[in-house]
């Protein structure tokens, strides 16, 4: 079951996306290890899969398409 959702604006970081959910949800986040974090296949920083995973939290999104 979903803890929170976020629909983000393309124009900001996923940093900044990051950084927003966590803010809001941080306790909830950090109670929980390896609680799933699902985006989409355009969230593919190395920063931002840096991050999750060493909060403890399981990056899920589908692989990037290949042309």
């Amino acid at each position: 079951m979903p803890i929170v959702w976020a629909l983000a604006n393309p124009r900001i970081s996923e940093g900044a996306v990051l950084a927003a959910i966590r803010e809001v949800v941080g306790g909830l986040m950090a109670a929980r290890v390896g609680i799933p974090l699902i985006t989409d296949k355009d969230f593919a920083s190395q920063p931002f899969e840096k991050d999750p995973t060493e909060r403890g939290i399981e990056l899920l999104r589908p692989p990037p398409k290949h042309g």
